[in-house]
């Protein structure tokens, strides 16, 4: 159990500047991050991974989150959170 608690605390620490670094890490391509957010969910649509209502289906899935800095190319660390969708 702590090594989840360790696992969310970790997440949490990258989510909360998420938005920020995203628009950093995006800004040299000129699009706003809205533009890669749409890409996103079109993407995940497309593989049938979303339902009507633009929420992800019931099953397994591995969410895989770097960053990389389009200035230098430097990446961040890969960060992997699993989780189920239940219903």
């Amino acid at each position: 159990m702590s090594e989840h608690r360790t696992e969310s605390a970790e997440f949490d620490a990258y989510a909360g500047s998420y938005e920020e670094d995203h628009r950093t890490s995006v800004s040299a391509s000129g699009e706003d991050p809205s533009y890669f957010h749409e890409y996103k969910i079109a993407c995940l649509t497309r593989k049938g991974l979303l339902d009507d209502g633009r929420r992800l289906r019931p099953g397994r899935y591995t969410l895989l989150i770097t960053v990389t800095d389009a200035a230098t190319g430097n990446s961040s660390k890969l960060q992997r959170l699993k989780f189920t969708i239940i219903r």
